[in-house]
């Protein structure tokens, strides 16, 4: 008796377990982004489409959860007489677009680490990248995508909003590339769930993500 009572405790608790850890919000394209639709990065339409999010892990040098720190830091920009581009008295670097401070949260892979402090540059004008990255403002978190550009010092995200994804206050994600039909089932999705499927992503080997994309795009 005693036995059996023991064991339909323990089924009832292995089913309260379960009924705790199930979501209870609805998850995926079902649920409307509430983020704005962006426009076309450059060089957009010479990407492939994307098919999977392991596109994103296999090409990005550092994926983590990051606070935007500031607005543009690296001091006042002009254009150049010569060159016609955008460069800093400063440095002497060419710039594209904003520049913003970003504090890494939560480190998922590459090198940086928590509490590293990055410039990151974002688009948000200009006829390079116009509106085609969120506003990134101080205290909006995100999870990033991206690489680092050695010869102009920056990190930058995959292709415009290619590389966001918008983190609320409730911790739930939300692609930046709203478009894209294969994001929209992270739309809504815990923040700690978003990063399990990212964590598994990231294993994929090379040769693993090239075959998805050739047996999802077709012959």
């Amino acid at each position: 008796m005693m036995k059996r009572m023991l064991c339909l405790i323990l089924v009832c608790l292995l089913l309260l377990c379960a009924c705790e850890q199930k979501d209870p919000e609805p998850v995926g394209e079902s649920v409307p982004n509430p983020y704005p639709e962006l426009s076309e990065p450059p060089l957009a339409g010479s990407r492939v489409p994307t098919v999977d999010l392991s596109m994103y892990t296999l090409e990005a040098e550092a994926i983590f959860v990051g606070t935007v720190v500031s607005e543009p830091i690296h001091g006042y920009v002009y254009i150049d007489p010569e060159t016609k581009r955008k460069v800093s008295e400063k440095t002497g670097k060419v710039y594209f677009g904003d520049f913003k401070l970003i504090r890494v949260d939560q480190p998922i892979s590459g090198e940086l680490q928590a509490g590293d402090e990055i410039y990151m540059c974002a688009f948000e004008e200009g006829s390079d990248g116009k509106n085609s990255y969120p506003s990134m403002l101080p205290g909006e978190r995100y999870v990033f995508f991206v690489d680092f550009r050695s010869l102009l010092g920056y990190w930058m995200p995959h292709v415009g909003w290619n590389g966001l994804f918008y983190i609320t206050e409730e911790d739930r994600v939300f692609p930046a590339d709203v478009k894209t039909s294969v994001l929209k089932q992270y739309n809504n999705m815990r923040l700690d769930d978003f990063l399990d499927v990212v964590r598994e992503k990231s294993k994929m080997t090379k040769e693993e993500v090239y075959a998805l994309i050739e047996k999802k795009l077709g012959p």
